[in-house]
């Protein structure tokens, strides 16, 4: 005669390897799927450069107040003193720049004047604002 409790044992072994399985199945999945979503749609840049102007510009002193409002948010923005709007403008067009974001004068291009290239604009209404 078998001992009481002993039947209840081994007839719960299998359903204790069942779900030993679905829980390691069902974490392979979620990390495919982490992984598949980071590989389709990345995370943005957590630093990001920009082109600002001469010292003590007033580019300059609302790209520190840029940088402050990013920290906040985890990103880091670092600040490229440039000779100004004009050297803004070829550091974003030149594709080997670490610029990736610049202050620009309106009127000194226009996206008729860069054709394949990202939008260039500015915030508020005007001529060189995304329409």
């Amino acid at each position: 005669m078998t001992e009481p409790g002993k039947r209840g044992d081994a007839a719960l072994q299998p359903r204790h390897h069942l779900a030993a399985l679905a829980v390691i199945v069902s974490l392979i999945v979620v990390a495919g799927i982490v992984w598949l979503l980071a590989l389709l749609h990345p995370l943005p840049p957590r630093t990001i450069t920009m082109a600002t102007g001469p010292e003590d510009s007033a580019y300059v002193e609302v790209g520190k107040r840029y940088r402050e409002l990013l920290s906040r948010e985890g990103i880091d923005l670092r600040l490229v003193t440039t000779a100004g709007a004009v050297e803004n403008l070829a550091r974003l067009r030149d594709p080997d720049s670490e610029v990736q974001i610049g202050f620009l004068s309106g009127g000194l291009t226009s996206h008729a004047a860069a054709p394949g290239q990202p939008k260039i604009c500015r915030p508020g209404p005007g001529p060189s604002s995304p329409g």
